[in-house]
């Protein structure tokens, strides 16, 4: 069931979320923001944009995940796309070990990470290793999705 959250909760993760790509050791990137939040928090979305040149904010009114992802791609104008919502928050060398990798790599088109999850206090509560190689990503993908995408 989804949690409603107040305008200064919704905020206070936002705000985590982009500080940790404006805070990235690869510098070289646009942040594109489709913001589908409810309209007490559009001028805050809105205000991201003027905070650094890289930040492109978007409204999309249509509900559903797989709008917003669509748009978001759809302007997008880099080599890589590398996606997170809202309430994640990135190591400061996400960007920059995966960008790394996928030119070291020329064959993976998709990658993942793994994931911990956070308290609001930023305490690590769960770890989610999927996996690795090969083999078990193949193996796994027959039971489902191995990738990181939170539920």
């Amino acid at each position: 069931m989804p949690v409603r959250l107040t305008s200064g909760e919704y905020h206070e993760y936002l705000r985590k979320a982009v500080e940790s790509v404006l805070n990235q050791t690869y510098r070289n990137f646009e942040l594109i923001i489709v913001d589908g939040s409810p309209p007490e928090n559009v001028e805050e979305v809105a205000s991201y944009q003027r905070l650094d040149p890289r930040i492109l904010v978007l409204r999309e009114d249509q509900p559903g995940f797989a709008n917003a992802l669509n748009m978001g791609c759809h302007v997008a104008g880099g080599k890589y796309i590398a996606r997170m919502d809202s309430d994640d928050v990135s190591a400061p060398t996400r960007i920059q070990e995966q960008a790394l990798f996928l030119e070291q790599r020329g064959e993976i088109g998709i990658l993942g990470t793994w994931v911990k999850a956070i308290d609001s206090k930023d305490r690590t509560i769960a770890t989610r290793r999927v996996p690795t190689s090969h083999g078990m990503i193949a193996w796994s993908l027959i039971f489902g999705n191995c990738m990181a995408i939170p539920p």
